[in-house]
């Protein structure tokens, strides 16, 4: 095992890290995707918790060893290690699960029978989309079978983007059929309108109409947002007032607020905005941005105390700045992961995507996220978004 082989990666945003976090992110949202790709690659391919442990492990990886899979299962990786090699790897493992390094590079590693060969390898972070657990996930490759290593990591990520591919067009299948008979449903429903319905009846026309328009909107928005993690998808950008449309969406929010007596305040350049004519015309993609606020200024209302404000101010430079503040603190476990996919504390229904959403949406306009939070100040977003301005 040489240890000076093995490259550390902790970002590389073209090339191959690009690609094999696409991998990541269809693996994390979809396990039984993860499973099918795992089995279908013609590559050895395993699943290790943070421990080390075997936890899925495809037919191919277990050639390459010569096991059989209930050998190498909840074995520890360490199984394919030569001795003199285990303890330096045992180290390098705990070393890659503290810093959440990508890893490539070399190994030296021994067959059920004893012989040494050496493997090239992806290895990464992912994360369960349904249980959170955090596994590593490893690519192997016989050095032998291929001269060029490098060849043989760009068509590692290759077959795997093929596969990708395949699952992409499977999903947009799948969700073409669903929005067909959803339209078929709405169609219906605007039929049955036409038939002089009695009161009770067309109350539940009106019902079946909206859910089905709703979800025909909600299925559009969760294609779009895969689009984005992936890097597919293309802003539609138009000219809206920011100002109207926050202030439309507080006017909205203030209802979930006054049961909490919780005020919200808009400001412009720290100055309160009281006059509908004030205006502040941006160029983005309206309907995300929307929505993006929309759940920004919700989770602010929701994790505020009672009986007090939540500030949105916007602040014009040149850039565009929305600032977001209450005065609730986010829980102590998840302020490192704030941003991160499935991030969530104890809010009940949570899904953990808001601020990850967030953060797509904020990127794809090319601009930035954080946030501040402690217990005395409480917590602040802020984004900035390098938007053209043109204001009265």
């Amino acid at each position: 095992m040489s240890v000076n082989e093995i490259d550390h990666e902790s970002e590389e945003p073209n090339g191959r890290g690009q690609q094999l976090e696409t991998i990541k992110n269809q693996i994390e949202e979809d396990g039984g995707l993860a499973t099918k790709i795992i089995e279908s690659l013609p590559i050895g391919v395993c699943l290790m918790d943070e421990e080390g442990y075997f936890k899925k492990v495809n037919e191919t990886y277990c050639k390459l060893y010569g096991y059989q899979k209930e050998e190498m299962l909840g074995q520890h990786f360490t199984l394919v290690v030569p001795d003199r090699y285990k303890s330096k790897m045992d180290l390098l493992h705990r070393e890659f699960i503290e810093n959440h390094y990508e890893m490539k590079g070399e190994w030296v590693v021994q067959r059920k029978d004893g012989q040494e060969f050496t493997i090239l390898v992806n290895t990464a972070h992912i994360q369960d989309g349904a249980t959170h657990a955090r596994h590593n996930m490893t690519f192997a490759v016989d050095i032998s079978e291929i001269k060029d290593s490098t060849q043989q990591l760009e068509s590692t990520i290759e077959v795997l983007n093929k596969k990708l591919d395949a699952q992409e067009l499977a999903s947009y299948i799948s969700n073409h059929d669903i929005r067909n008979n959803l339209t078929s449903i709405v169609q219906i429903a605007d039929i049955l309108k036409d038939t002089n319905p009695t009161e009770e009846q067309k109350k539940w026309i009106d019902v079946l109409h909206d859910l089905g328009q709703r979800t025909l909107y909600m299925l559009k928005m969760s294609a779009d947002y895969l689009k984005m993690e992936r890097g597919k998808y293309t802003p539609n950008i138009q000219k809206f007032d920011l100002l109207q449309m926050l202030s439309e969406q507080t006017s909205a929010l203030s209802r979930i607020g006054r049961n909490k007596r919780i005020s919200i305040y808009i400001s412009l350049n720290d100055q309160p905005v009281r006059d509908e004519s004030e205006q502040l015309f941006i160029y983005a993609d309206e309907l995300y941005l929307e929505r993006m606020l929309n759940n920004l200024i919700l989770n602010a209302i929701e994790a505020s105390p009672p009986d007090e404000s939540v500030k949105v101010d916007v602040q014009q430079t040149e850039e565009i700045q929305v600032i977001i503040q209450n005065k609730g603190a986010v829980p102590e476990e998840i302020r490192d992961h704030f941003f991160d996919k499935f991030a969530t504390s104890d809010k009940r229904d949570g899904t953990g995507l808001g601020t990850y959403i967030a953060k797509l949406v904020v990127e794809l306009h090319k601009g930035k996220i954080d946030y501040s939070t402690s217990e005395e100040e409480g917590t602040t977003v802020r984004i900035s978004l390098p938007a053209k301005v043109k204001g009265n």
